[in-house]
């Protein structure tokens, strides 16, 4: 058949040659190389004489002629195509057909006819070279004759091509390609491996034309078009993982693959598109602003399903936009520009360039924030590859990203026409894809540091809130701002100016939201308060000329970098004292002496620079700064903060920080009052030294308007707090040059609130300060101001001899309806008292006046008791109930008085003695009678009991031991009560019953005891005489029987049962046993002794 297909041939006898052709096509493909090698050899002699018609050329045949020719080449093809089949021709097939069906049928002039023959015959050679290329070195060898070009060139003028059904070629070129892509750059022998830049650069054209296209008709069709295109990228870009990192700059094969992806930018733009649309939160509440969302034309047509090793196509899509943007990045390449360009939009004509660089930060943000999640997409394939994208190819690309997000940031604010909503959707834009997080996080890069500031920089223009609640709330970023204010400027890459912008501008961050009050409690939150409070501290101490001026160029008010460090500093440690009305600064005592260490100096430093400053405006300017300038400054907000600590204390006199504080407190700063008088408490001599004191009495007689009722209460606190501590103070404050106008604005107070209250009816006030809703705070520190004044002479001479003010003093004592103001108005009468001089007639008038009120006191507690219902108005139940709320009570109300009843005894006329006697001798039984009949006793009534019975039982034994007045205890009353109080011992009561009670209620119980002992005095004294009789005629053994009698059964199962069980017998109720028990109790020798005494007086 061979020999006849080849002489007919010859002959131009096309009809049998057709034929021939016809049934070899047939015949061939059945035959293998077990059958007769001749027939296999005679196959691949049909094979090269069939591409031999392929080459011959018209030889003037005419028309005719040539269309016989034409008909007889297209069966040679079909028949090769139809012997492809066969693999045992495929070497032959390789090496003579597709060479010469190349060069003939896959030109310009086949490809532009439009005779669907020319289609069928064009697929039926590709499907050809599809078959046999599948072998490696078929496919070298097909790669080398430059097939590639050829099927490039087909891929992309597909659009153009009028050949009818140009689709099919297209899909048939296409997967030879891909199948010939597989072998590039391959590892293994020569005649396996298609060497770089033969195939690949072709195949990158297709994939670009592939993903370019706009697909209007067949959308399955696009999607395939978009896996394959997508597909040739991957496999070139994994293609690069044996280039080492040095050669990369000058690789022929990456220069080259960098030129073309720049050559053709709608394929660039497409992938732009496509980045600036991906989703990857898939955050359905953001939308990109209709102006941007097409900015770079419409993106690739992505589809569901995977895409090379990758889940999505979208995601194959980012991947190779990053590798495509580090290597434009690396080679050296003139169009290496090119991809940024396109990125920027720098190659369009916008008009809109607000919308441009919002584009431009959007796509740049989406970026970073696509390689700042773990398993990014931009990952290599390659695991091996791993260390080199984060060391190299990451950086790379996020420096070039931070670049564009810099520019589009910057332009936009300068396009920006100060329309408050396109300024809300630039900030909504970087929230969402968190851009100044992800330029704070790359800041620790030493290699992005400069580029990732500046885009910092220019994101944060006047520092948005929103921006910064993001900030702040994202722990590493917020790290990352700590950070930097420690920058150092011995880094290589920074210079020392840069260093200190940066510094400056990261503290100017804190400060902003430190203001805002968000930064403490984000601070809290990320658990970052020890490394925050380190940073901010030590940064307040790196402030330099530089710094400062940097500072001060940055923020409207000029703040130093100090100031800006401290306003986040108190936001920090404000944080866990934070309420919705006040702000307080809470220090542990490790950070109270970090911070003191550090800081004493420098915030002293700084508070005392303002006064100085606010001195020369005011002297030389003449202006006058505003009363509430003060407490504008952070630095005083900490001193006072850190004044309240014992950590501190050293460190703060050390370096002037009690001298600063006391010029604030001077200026009405309620902080800095506050703590100076907490320093006080723990050393009244620090707050001395530093005219404290001065301070205080400045603020006390400003006017009232200027000052707040808050800041002179805590004046008068401080004040009392150093005149009660220490003589020193007491001189110090008597001795002021405005000390006579503070104790005549006390004294204003007080008669102001006496004169209001002057009435036998209840007032308006008088009605509000029982309910508690009128503050008398400022006017109780007032009395407590005068009263620790007292004991100096110099004030006493100005105090005690003011009449009206004395008078308004007895007014509040008797008619006050608040405990608070009646024991303050007492405690006033004490002083007084203590220091009469009975030498003149005054004087007696003075203490017999006063006694007259002391007993009026005594005389209407039942009164007071029954109007004042302590108990409701606090809100608790009042049984067993010993807290603050009860603290001021009738008792000690009655203590108080007889307290100074106790200073007055001894210079008292007889009479006058008697008349405290019948007092004494009610409250004593009432007080006896309540603790010893009532089972479930209400703690408004009892606190304090104690103390009352001791006072009394101390005037009781002042007045056994004068002479004149030891008479006047023959009174029967007196005596029944004495003797009733050891009979029914109520200290072994009240132990019992107070076993489980707090300490005040023990404190309580050593009174009782006390007032016991002193009872027994009296009575030791008293039974000295066997021949007493009372007023109404009774001897002792009379009296003790009578006491005896009184005490009912009741009383005494009442009384005894506390503390016993029911297997225990309460023991023998009668004086003689009671006293037995007394002396008997060891633990309490005084009470043993003179119980002994007085048993053996009685019944010796």
């Amino acid at each position: 058949m061979l020999q006849c297909c080849s002489f007919h041939a010859l002959a131009g006898d096309y009809y049998i040659f057709d034929a021939c052709v016809a049934t070899i096509g047939y015949a061939g493909p059945q035959m293998n190389s077990s059958s007769e090698n001749n027939s296999i050899r005679a196959l691949r002699d049909c094979v090269k004489l069939f591409t031999n018609v392929l080459l011959i050329e018209d030889r003037g045949g005419g028309a005719s002629g040539l269309k016989k020719l034409d008909n007889l080449k297209m069966k040679c093809i079909k028949a090769v195509e139809m012997l492809s089949s066969n693999s045992s021709l495929w070497t032959v097939i390789v090496a003579h057909f597709v060479p010469g069906f190349m060069d003939k049928w896959l030109t310009e002039e086949k490809l532009s006819d439009t005779d669907p023959r020319t289609t069928s015959l064009v697929c039926a050679g590709l499907q050809t070279i599809l078959r046999v290329v599948s072998i490696p070195t078929h496919a070298v060898f097909i790669a080398n004759t430059g097939i590639a070009a050829s099927l490039s060139n087909i891929i992309c003028s597909q659009e153009k091509s009028s050949l009818v059904g140009s689709g099919r070629i297209e899909e048939l070129c296409i997967q030879i390609l891909h199948v010939l892509l597989s072998y590039s750059g391959k590892k293994g022998p020569s005649t396996e491996r298609i060497d770089p830049g033969v195939v690949d650069i072709y195949a990158l054209d297709v994939a670009c034309a592939l993903l370019t296209r706009e697909t209007h008709a067949d959308h399955n069709a696009g999607m395939i078009k978009t896996k394959l295109g997508l597909d040739i990228l991957l496999r070139m870009i994994s293609g690069f993982d044996d280039i080492e990192q040095a050669e990369m700059p000058q690789s022929p094969r990456i220069i080259s693959f960098v030129e073309t992806v720049s050559s053709n930018r709608q394929f660039l733009k497409k992938l732009c598109a496509t980045l600036l649309t991906f989703d990857a939160k898939e955050d359905e509440s953001f939308e990109l602003p209709s102006s941007v969302q097409f900015i770079y034309g419409k993106p690739i047509l992505l589809f569901e399903g995977a895409c090379g090793p990758f889940m999505k196509s979208a995601d194959a899509a980012i991947h190779v936009l990053f590798w495509i943007a580090f290597y434009a990045s690396v080679a050296n390449s003139p169009n290496s520009i090119v991809l940024w360009e396109t990125f920027m939009l720098d190659d369009e004509d916008i008009s809109d360039q607000s919308s441009k660089f919002l584009a431009t930060c959007a796509i740049s943000a989406n970026f970073l924030d696509i390689l700042s999640t773990n398993g990014s997409s931009c990952l290599p394939t390659n695991q091996k590859k791993l260390q080199f994208y984060k060391q190299t190819a990451q950086p790379v690309v996020q420096e070039r990203l931070l670049h564009v997000l810099s520019i589009g940031a910057s332009g936009f604010m300068t396009e920006l026409d100060n329309e408050e909503e396109n300024a809300d959707s630039f900030h909504k834009l970087l929230s969402r894809y968190r851009a100044p997080q992800l330029c704070l996080e790359l800041t620790n890069n030493a290699l992005l540091l400069e580029q990732a500031f500046e885009s910092l920089q220019n994101c944060l223009s006047g520092f948005p809130r929103s921006l910064l609640d993001d900030i702040v709330s994202d722990k590493v970023s917020l790290a990352s701002l700590f950070n930097l204010l420690a920058l150092t400027e011995n880094r290589e890459s920074v210079g020392a100016q840069k260093v200190g912008t940066i510094r400056v501008f990261a503290a100017a961050i804190l400060s902003s939201a430190g203001e805002l009050n968000v930064l403490g409690p984000a601070v809290s939150r990320a658990g970052l308060r020890g490394f925050a409070v380190a940073s901010l501290s030590a940064a307040c101490l790196t402030d330099d000329g530089q710094s400062e001026t940097l500072a001060e160029d940055l923020t409207e008010e000029g703040s130093s970098m100090s100031m800006l460090c401290l306003h986040g500093l108190v936001d920090v440690l404000s944080s866990d004292s934070r309420n919705d009305v006040d702000v307080k600064v809470m220090l542990s005592p490790s950070e109270a002496q970090v911070i003191s260490t550090g800081l004493a100096k420098k915030l002293s430093s700084m508070v005392l620079d303002h006064f100085m400053h606010k001195a020369e405006r005011e002297d030389v300017l003449g202006e006058i700064s505003g009363g509430d300038a003060i407490q504008r400054f952070p630095e005083v907000t900490l001193l006072c903060a850190l004044a309240s600590s014992k950590e501190a204390l050293t460190q703060l006199c050390d370096n002037g920080g009690l001298e600063a504080l006391s010029l604030v407190a001077g200026e009405g700063e309620l902080s800095a009052i506050t703590a100076l008088l907490e320093v006080c408490k723990i050393d009244p001599k620090m707050v001395i030294n530093v005219d404290a004191h001065v301070s205080a009495l400045h603020v006390i007689s400003k006017d009232s308007d200027s000052v707040s009722p808050a800041a002179k209460k805590g004046c008068f606190e401080l004040l009392v707090q150093m005149s009660s501590s220490a003589r020193k103070g007491r001189d110090a404050i008597s001795s002021a040059d405005e000390c006579s106008a503070c104790i005549d604005y006390a004294a204003h107070l007080i008669k102001s609130l006496a004169q209001e209250i002057d009435d036998d009816n209840v007032t308006t006030k008088e009605t509000k300060e029982v309910n508690g809703s009128t503050d008398v705070s400022l006017d109780l520190e007032a009395i407590s101001f005068l009263s620790s004044l007292v004991p100096n002479e110099s004030c006493r001479a100005i105090i005690l001899l003011e009449e009206e003010l004395e008078a308004s003093i007895e007014i509040l004592a008797k008619k006050s309806q608040r405990y608070e103001v009646q024991q303050a108005a007492i405690l006033y009468l004490g002083c007084g008292a203590r220091f009469i001089k009975y030498d003149s007639e005054d004087a007696q008038h003075y203490a017999e006046g006063m006694t007259s009120s002391l007993l009026l006191i005594l005389d209407s507690s039942q009164i007071r008791r029954k109007s004042r219902q302590i108990a409701t108005s606090s809100g608790l139940s009042s049984f067993g109930d010993f807290s603050k709320s009860h603290q001021i009570n009738e008792n000690l109300i009655l203590a108080s008085t007889c307290k100074v009843l106790e200073t007055l005894i001894p210079n008292m006329p007889c009479e006058t003695v008697s008349k405290v006697l019948c007092s004494l001798s009610t409250i004593w039984r009432d007080t006896l009678n309540f603790h010893m009949l009532s089972s479930k006793k209400t703690a408004s009534k009892t606190r304090n009991s104690g103390i009352v019975m001791f006072n009394m039982s101390a005037i009781l034994l002042i007045i056994v031991g004068r002479k004149e007045t030891q008479d006047l205890m023959n009174a029967s009353t007196t005596v029944t009560n004495l003797l009733r109080f050891a009979l029914l011992d109520p200290a072994k009561v009240e132990q019992k019953s107070k076993q489980s009670e707090l300490d005040d209620s023990v404190c309580d119980l050593r009174h009782w005891r006390a007032a016991l002992s002193q009872s027994l005095q009296c009575l030791a004294v008293l039974t000295t005489n066997s021949n007493f009789r009372t007023d109404a005629g009774k001897c002792w053994d009379d009296i003790v029987s009578d006491v005896e009698s009184n005490t009912t059964s009741k009383q005494a199962s009442k009384i005894r049962s506390f503390g016993f069980t029911s297997q225990t017998a309460p023991p023998s109720q009668t004086l003689l046993g009671s006293l037995d028990m007394l002396a008997n109790n060891i633990t309490d020798p005084l009470c043993s002794i003179v119980a002994s005494r007085v048993r053996d007086n009685l019944f010796g």
